[in-house]
Order: C-alpha cells, then sequence, then structure tokens
C-alpha cells in the first residue's frame, strides 16, 4: 500500500483546516483502463487529526472497517436487527447470547474447514447451512446395517473419520 497526504487543506474557501489521506494498493487482477483508474484501489480518508502518522490512520479507519462488518454479520446472521423483548436487559442478555453463538460458530466452521476442502472458513451463516445443513439423504439398510446415504456430489467422508 503506498499512502499520500495533502495538508492543511480548506474546502470551499472555508477556515477550517483537513487534512487528506489518499492510499491506493495494487490489483492483482485488473487491467488497465482509462476510467477506473488503471490497476490500482483508491481510498481517501478526511481528518483534521494533523499528529497521527498517514500509515496509522489508514490502520485505525479498517479497524472501523472490520467492526462495521461485525455488526452487519450479526444484524443480518444472527438476529440482531430485530429485537425479541421489549426491555433493554431482556435485549442485552439476547444479544450476549447470540454473540456467545456467533463464536462458537467461527470456531466450529473454522474446524471444519481444515477437514472438508470445499467449506471456507469465511462462509456467512446462511451460505453455510445451504451448503453444510441442508442436504438431500436418507437411511439405507445394507448389509444387515444402516447406512446414510447422501444425495449431493461434494465429498463428507473426512468428517465420518
Amino acid at each position: 500500500m503506498e499512502v499520500a497526504e495533502i495538508t492543511d487543506w480548506r474546502p470551499f474557501d472555508g477556515d477550517t483546516a483537513y487534512r487528506l489521506i489518499v492510499s491506493r494498493i495494487k490489483r492483482g487482477d485488473a487491467q488497465a483502463d482509462l476510467f477506473s483508474g488503471g490497476a490500482y484501489t483508491w481510498r481517501a480518508i478526511l481528518t483534521n487529526d494533523t499528529q497521527t502518522s498517514p500509515e496509522q490512520i489508514v490502520a485505525f479507519y479498517n479497524k472501523r472497517g472490520d467492526s462495521e462488518r461485525t455488526f452487519d454479520v450479526m444484524k443480518n446472521d444472527f438476529g440482531w436487527s430485530k429485537l425479541p423483548c421489549s426491555f433493554l436487559s431482556e435485549n442485552t442478555a439476547y444479544m450476549i447470547l447470540t454473540a456467545m453463538i456467533a463464536n462458537f460458530y467461527r470456531y466450529l466452521i473454522g474446524e471444519y474447514s481444515k477437514a472438508i476442502p470445499w467449506l471456507e472458513p469465511t462462509y456467512r451463516l446462511k451460505k453455510f447451512i445451504f451448503r453444510f445443513i441442508t442436504l438431500a439423504g436418507k437411511w439405507i439398510r445394507t448389509g444387515r446395517r444402516y447406512v446414510l446415504k447422501l444425495y449431493t456430489r461434494k465429498d463428507y467422508s473426512s468428517l465420518l473419520e
């Protein structure tokens, strides 16, 4: 990542001075074209912080983006968008419980992804359910024992070992 800055920038003839931090990251998959800026991803941050280094400001905003992504997962995958109760204490207990479930899910999918090559540890809950949990299958009696027959092309044999 390359970082540059413009100091003491006063937009629209204003009195307040700002600092513009511009970063670019080389993309390995992009073709250069006239309109998208070529083979780079450009990002800009406008701040009034004059003390912190540009690299530290970019790292700070990246951490903020990570926490926003965490809230997105909790709202869409674990029911934080519509809380079940009217009272704050009950909703707090619900949110703590679902946060623990989310941590358990991250651990579980991390362990399963080590054993199953097509399962990624970054799968969201809905994708995990549709790719791993919801399967057509039935128990078949063969050779005086029951065998689970799964109707899929994916290999689950590494879980049975």
